[in-house]
């Protein structure tokens, strides 16, 4: 059966997963907590990590997502390898190193994503998994929400432990795409019912999908917190533990 091993690093983690592609079965997951900030020292965590679980093993595809609110979204046929750098410095301003500063295309959806990559994450990575296919991961949820293709108001949220990212399809139409710090399931509730009310979506019928990777949160407490404003009594909201991981069998 063909395996892939999806990898997702945030600010202060790692999570493995091996997936069977065949079946979206979630196989089994692992968690590392980083005991530092420096870089040299969450390699020799990691390295420890993955050698300890036996993750060195020939997977059939490798795919990382990278977790910041450090990205922007700008529309495709403004980007370049040549550009995009100026993109990000505009929106972020002068502090990241340009070697930091990665790109991917979402050619179906007519947008890029610039983003801040710590240098580390790929030298690091590659040498481990020289296939791998590293994305940052509101392209992975962006990508992923895109190919359900669904016509009804569609929101994901994805919450970890820093910020949570809202995205938002219409029609089949990317509408919204943000990352939000919070320090409470309000916070998260407050910021997603201002944008579906913008959008003027909060009455209609559709679905939130809720996912969590090393969240502050308890996801059945922000789903009833959901449940309990009228507004949205014809949104169906659901608990898709992991939503994020399956997302990543349409990276590669």
């Amino acid at each position: 059966m063909s395996t892939q091993l999806c990898i997702n690093i945030t600010g202060t983690s790692a999570h493995f997963a091996e997936v069977l592609r065949s079946s979206e079965e979630v196989v089994e997951h692992y968690h590392l907590e980083f005991s530092s900030y420096v870089e040299e020292e969450i390699k020799t965590e990691l390295l420890t990590f993955i050698h300890a679980n036996n993750l060195r093993r020939d997977f059939d595809e490798v795919s990382l997502a990278y977790w910041s609110n450090t990205y922007t979204l700008v529309p495709f046929n403004l980007i370049d390898s040549k550009n995009y750098t100026d993109a990000f410095t505009l929106c972020f301003g002068e502090g990241f190193s340009k070697n930091e500063i990665d790109y991917n295309m979402l050619p179906q959806l007519g947008i890029s994503s610039i983003f801040h990559l710590p240098s580390w994450i790929k030298s690091f990575f590659i040498v481990k998994y020289p296939r791998i296919v590293i994305q940052h991961a509101a392209t992975l949820f962006l990508r992923g929400m895109n190919q359900a293709n669904s016509f009804k108001p569609t929101v994901e949220i994805e919450v970890n432990d820093q910020h949570f990212y809202l995205n938002i399809f219409v029609h089949g139409e990317l509408k919204f795409s943000n990352a939000f710090e919070y320090n409470h399931v309000n916070d998260i509730v407050y910021h997603s019912l201002l944008v579906l009310q913008k959008l003027e979506i909060s009455k209609e019928n559709g679905e939130i999908s809720l996912s969590a990777l090393n969240a502050k949160i308890d996801l059945t407490e922000l789903k009833e917190t959901f449940t309990s404003i009228q507004e949205l009594s014809k949104i169906q909201i659901e608990i898709k533990e992991h939503q994020y991981i399956k997302h990543h069998l349409l990276c590669v």
